[in-house]
């Protein structure tokens, strides 16, 4: 303990007087040349400069990413209309947002649009009516795909008891009631339907969406099915129907077959009647793609194949099935088919 202090003492006298105290005592001393810290400015200017570098390429980034600012003042719209600058910015917007407002666009688009459609429906339903009327008296052509009629002064007498109106042309409501065998009237489907067929597809009767006020269509949307090759509706009978007196046998025949569609496709479609054994014949489709209702009639003597087992051995009185198909389908693509029927141009 008297040695502590005593060296405590000493320290304390040498610090007072300048005397070098490890000199005396013997003890080395901490502080050599080689540890004295040495300032060097050049080295220090050259850090402050890189630093400065630094800094200043953080400020242009971050110029870079926000939005300059105004060279004035900020101006702040006020939500409040008035006769002060702030008000009279608030109405200018709030014009502009009405004349940009896509409702008001759409809605007065779609009113125009509803104008210029039922124009177009009004044409329609008097070209067909002018059509069915000519029919009446065209003259009859073989093998072709242009609707026909016959002169009816070479048909007996009976074919004019529902046809004294209209200077003994058809009617309308006289072509409606006329005997056909249907498949679809723009109400029910025939009789002996048994399935509705649906391959990659939905197919149901669609209330008021025929031609005509009260008329019912029917409604066809092609499905996505991954790897479907085709987009099928149609139906299968039971009991089978008995053709054979409308259509003798393939390329034999002296009635017609009728399709009312509207669509926007353009493209073709295929008709199958298909028999209890399975063999079948075809009838192709053109659809306009107008979006319009059309009316599409085909002669039965013109279906096809014509060569090979499907027409040798196509049975006329055993049809099982008919079905409509699409091979280049669709997703969302859709059709309404207003009537199916075969007729005789001597009824029409």
């Amino acid at each position: 303990m008297t040695r502590i202090l005593a060296l405590a003492l000493s320290l304390s006298l040498s610090s007072l007087f300048g005397v070098d105290t490890s000199k005396e005592l013997g003890i080395p001393s901490l502080s050599t040349p080689s540890q004295e810290i040495q300032f060097d400015a050049e080295i220090f200017q050259q850090n402050q400069l890189i630093k400065k570098g630094l800094q200043e390429s953080y400020k242009q980034a971050r110029r870079a990413k926000g939005i300059p600012k105004p060279d004035g003042k900020p101006v702040h719209i006020s939500r409040k209309k008035g006769s002060g600058p702030s008000g009279k910015h608030f109405q200018k917007l709030e014009s502009i947002k009405a004349h940009l407002n896509p409702k008001n666009f759409f809605g007065d688009f779609n009113s125009r649009s509803a104008h210029k459609k039922e124009p177009a429906k009004v044409d329609y339903l008097t070209r067909r009516d002018e059509m069915k009327q000519k029919r009446a008296f065209a003259p009859k052509k073989q093998n072709s795909m242009i609707p026909h009629g016959n002169d009816m002064s070479s048909y007996p007498t009976g074919y004019r008891t529902h046809q004294t109106e209209n200077n003994g042309r058809p009617t309308i409501q006289n072509i409606r009631n006329r005997e056909t065998i249907s498949f679809f009237d723009y109400h029910d489907v025939h009789a002996n339907v048994s399935n509705w067929l649906t391959t990659n597809a939905t197919f149901v009767v669609e209330t008021e969406a025929g031609p005509e006020a009260g008329e019912d269509a029917l409604q066809w949307v092609e499905g996505g099915e991954t790897g479907a090759d085709r987009s099928k509706v149609g139906w299968s009978f039971y009991p089978h129907i008995d053709l054979s007196s409308v259509w003798e046998s393939v390329g034999v025949s002296d009635h017609w077959f009728r399709i009312e569609i509207k669509t926007d496709y353009s493209g073709d479609l295929k008709v199958y009647f298909s028999d209890g054994p399975g063999k079948y014949q075809v009838i192709p489709v053109t659809t306009m793609g107008t979006g319009l209702w059309e009316t599409y009639e085909f002669p039965l003597s013109d279906t096809s194949p014509t060569t090979g087992a499907n027409a040798t051995d196509f049975n006329t009185s055993d049809i099982s099935a008919l079905s409509i198909q699409d091979f280049n389908h669709q997703e969302g693509r859709t059709f309404y088919i207003g009537v199916i029927e075969i007729y005789s141009p001597a009824d029409d």
